[in-house]
C-alpha cells in the first residue's frame, strides 16, 4: 500500500474509532508493522488478502489515539455502514495476533547526520535506525512549508520569515495554510508530495493527527523538518522519521513563568490557566513546565484549567465564563499572547484591572505584548521567537551538505517583564 493511501485509511480508522475504545490503539498498529496497512484494507474490502499473522500476543492497547466521533458498538458480527465498514469488534479481533513495536525515546540533545543514527534500544545497546531520505546538494531548491494557521501575529511573522528567506536564498517556496486543521494539514503535506518538493518544513498542529503525514513524506522519499511544534516521540522519531525540530524548549518556558510568580506574585495565589490546543505540544509542555513549578514554589492553587485553543476570541469566552466561576482568581496564565489579550479583554468586562486586580502572564511575547507589560496591562512574557526563516534554511543547506544536525536545534527565547520591556518593545516581532 503507497504512503497516501496509508495515511488516508490512517484517517478513515482513527476517526471512526473513539479514543477511550479498546480499539483505539489500532491505528498507531500501522505504523508499527509494516503488513498492517494492507490487512486493515483487506479487512474493510479494500485490499489484498490479508497476511498471516505476524506474533502471537496482544495488541497493545495502552496507546490512545484521539478520535472526533464514535459509532455503535457491535461486539457480535460484521455491521454495515455508509462506507461497508466492519465493526472495531470484528476488525480488532482480526488483528489480534499483531504486537506492535516498541519505540525507543531519543534524547533530545543527540546528535544524528541524515545518512543514520544509533541509539540506544530497551537494553541499552546500540542499533541502526533507518536511513533518512537524502538531499542533493544543489543551489536552489523546491521547498514545501505546511502553515498551521495564519490568523494571529505569531503565525504571520513566522510565514513572513519563511517567505523572505527563501526569496533572499532564490528558492521557490510552496506555501499552504492549514486552518486550523491538522485533516486538511495532512492534505497539504500529501499535495506538496504529489508536487514534488525537495523537503518539507511542517508545523504540526497537534502531536498525533500529523504522523502519517510525516510517514508519508518519508517513504515518498521526502526530508521532513519540523518547525515551532513537535509530533508524538513515542510514534515518529528525529533521525529517523524527520530530520530534526526547530523550536523552542516549551516546558522550559511554562516554568519561567511559574519561577517568576513564586519571586514576584506576593500575595496572588489563586490561578487560572488557559491552555492552547489539545493535543499540541506547546500546549503539553507549557502546560507541565508551570505546574511543575508552581508545585515546587507552594502555596499556589489551579482553581481551573481549560483550553482556549490559542485563540483570542475563545481565550476571551473561556476566560468570562472561569473568572465568573472562579471570582476569587487572582492570577491568569495563558499559553500565548492571544489568549492573554483575551483575558485582559474579559477582565475589563467584568469591572477588574489587570496589571493590579488580577496579574496576566503569557507566553510569545509579542509587540503588542511587549507594550503591554510596558504600560502595566500584562504583567511578564516568555517570548517564543517566530523568526524561523534564516535558521531553517540554514539547517537544510547543513543537511543537503551531510553535516550532522542535531535532533532538537533549540531556539533561544528571552523574557519580558517589567524592567526590560520598555527597552526590548522595539525589536519584538
Amino acid at each position: 500500500m503507497g504512503p497516501l493511501a496509508t495515511a488516508d485509511l490512517y484517517h478513515r480508522l482513527v476517526r471512526h474509532t473513539p479514543a477511550d475504545s479498546d480499539q483505539a490503539h489500532l491505528p498507531v498498529l500501522m505504523w508499527a508493522d509494516p503488513a498492517v496497512p494492507d490487512r486493515i484494507a483487506a479487512l474493510l474490502g479494500e485490499g489484498p488478502s490479508p497476511v498471516p499473522p505476524m506474533v502471537d500476543g496482544a495488541a497493545g492497547s495502552s496507546v490512545r489515539e484521539q478520535a472526533a466521533r464514535s459509532c455503535p458498538a457491535d461486539h457480535e458480527q460484521k455491521r454495515a455502514s455508509p462506507l461497508g465498514r466492519p465493526s472495531r469488534a470484528w476488525l480488532s479481533a482480526s488483528l489480534s495476533h499483531t504486537t506492535p513495536t516498541t519505540a525507543t525515546s531519543v534524547p533530545q540533545e543527540s546528535i544524528m547526520s541524515h545518512s543514520s543514527l544509533d541509539v540506544p534500544n530497551a537494553e541499552g545497546k546500540k542499533e541502526p535506525m533507518s536511513d533518512l531520505p537524502p538531499l542533493a546538494k544543489k543551489d536552489t531548491y523546491k521547498v514545501g512549508f505546511a502553515q498551521v494557521e495564519a490568523n494571529n501575529p505569531w503565525r504571520i511573522a513566522q510565514t513572513e520569515s519563511m517567505k523572505a528567506e527563501a526569496a533572499k536564498l532564490g528558492y521557490q517556496l510552496v506555501y499552504t495554510d492549514a486552518q486550523s486543521s491538522a485533516a486538511k494539514q495532512v492534505s497539504d503535506v500529501n499535495a506538496m508530495i504529489a508536487q514534488g518538493v525537495d523537503l518539507i518544513f511542517l508545523s504540526p498542529r497537534e502531536e498525533k493527527p500529523l504522523i502519517p503525514a510525516v510517514r508519508a513524506a518519508k517513504d515518498a522519499g521526502i526530508p521532513v523538518v519540523l518547525l515551532d511544534r513537535s509530533v508524538d516521540l513515542a510514534l515518529a522519531k528525529p533521525g529517523v522519521d524527520y530530520v530534526t525540530f526547530i523550536g523552542s524548549d516549551f516546558v522550559m518556558q511554562g516554568q519561567r513563568v511559574g519561577e517568576w510568580l513564586a519571586k514576584n506574585a506576593k500575595d496572588k495565589k489563586k490561578i487560572i490557566q488557559l491552555e492552547g490546543t489539545a493535543g499540541s505540544s506547546p500546549a503539553m509542555g507549557r502546560k507541565k513546565g508551570f505546574d511543575d513549578a508552581v508545585k515546587a514554589a507552594g502555596g499556589f492553587e489551579i482553581v481551573a484549567s481549560r483550553s482556549g485553543d490559542f485563540s483570542r476570541d475563545k481565550g476571551c469566552q473561556v476566560a468570562e465564563a472561569l473568572l465568573k466561576a472562579h471570582p476569587g482568581a487572582q492570577l491568569i496564565y495563558a499559553h500565548n499572547d492571544e489568549m492573554a489579550f483575551g483575558a485582559i479583554a474579559a477582565l475589563e468586562s467584568v469591572g477588574k484591572i489587570p496589571g493590579k486586580d488580577v496579574l496576566v502572564l503569557s507566553v510569545d511575547g509579542g509587540k503588542e505584548a511587549v507594550d503591554a507589560i510596558s504600560r502595566g496591562k500584562l504583567a511578564a512574557a516568555v517570548e517564543c521567537n517566530p523568526r524561523f526563516g534564516p535558521i531553517a534554511f540554514e539547517t537544510l543547506k547543513r543537511y543537503a551538505a551531510g553535516d550532522r544536525v542535531a535532533s532538537w536545534v533549540k531556539v533561544t527565547d528571552k523574557f519580558f517583564d517589567a524592567s526590560n520591556a520598555a527597552t526590548e518593545v522595539a525589536g519584538a516581532y
